[in-house]
């Protein structure tokens, strides 16, 4: 379990964020699939989506001097972790809030600095899905479950590193969940060695926490690993409360 104090984004900064959100998605229409669509802290990344078999990690540079919520290194070190493509979206100001600085995406490498279409990038290649993805899997499994039985997600965090996973609150109050993630064929995720700890620390904000499991399998051979865009089989566990 990492500690990370993390200043929210400015209100500027959140202008700027906004529009890159709007224009990518106007960019990548139905085939542009969401991971990070929020500035809830920590972050590293500001922006993440899919397209077909390729990640790509967006760090959103005002060139106001505008400073972003987060580090260049911090971002550079956790895309890598997903084997996603790590690139910089510099945003103007303008009339109207924000725009691009550049044509098209606007997206440039964030290490060599050359122009990055998503499209042009995407192939047929199976990618087997990084312990990353599969984590962010299973807390999206994990908030779905919360969400159809009437809970709100109150936080939620993709990263394998920090805990807890996600909070939420229902009618007594707000709760904390600690998510794993197994791969078929094993049925379920061993619990941290350190999830009482990790209760502990939660404790000023909550005494009632939970571990969730969800195990996946690739929906088109279950003898295969997880690809990235291909179909996935979850196994949700259901709510462990963590004794105190």
């Amino acid at each position: 379990m990492h500690q990370v104090e993390q200043e929210g984004a400015s209100r500027r900064f959140a202008l700027a964020w906004q529009a890159a959100g709007r224009h990518l998605g106007s960019l990548g229409g139905e085939g542009l699939n969401w991971l990070r669509a929020d500035l809830d802290p920590p972050l590293a990344e500001h922006l993440s989506f899919r397209i077909g078999n390729r990640l790509f990690f967006v760090f959103v540079e005002p060139t106001d001097g505008t400073p972003p919520p987060s580090s260049k290194q911090l971002f550079l070190s956790v895309a890598a972790e997903a084997t996603a493509i790590p690139v910089i979206l510099k945003m103007e100001p303008a009339l109207s809030g924000f725009r691009p600085t550049e044509s098209d995406w606007g997206l440039r490498h964030a290490i060599d600095q050359t122009k990055v279409d998503p499209f042009l990038i995407v192939d047929d290649t199976d990618i087997p899905m990084s312990a990353w993805e599969l984590h962010d899997f299973a807390v999206q499994v994990v908030k779905g479950q919360l969400e159809s039985s009437g809970k709100k997600i109150l936080a939620s965090q993709p990263s394998p590193h920090i805990d807890p996973s996600v909070w939420f609150e229902d009618t007594n109050g707000p709760a904390f969940i600690v998510v794993r993630h197994a791969r078929y064929p094993e049925p379920r995720a061993t619990p941290p060695a350190n999830l009482h700890e990790i209760a502990e620390s939660c404790r000023r904000l909550s005494s009632r926490g939970y571990f969730c499991s969800v195990s996946i399998a690739n929906a088109d051979d279950i003898e295969a690993p997880p690809l990235r865009g291909h179909g996935l089989w979850p196994k949700f566990s259901g709510l462990q409360q963590i004794d105190a």
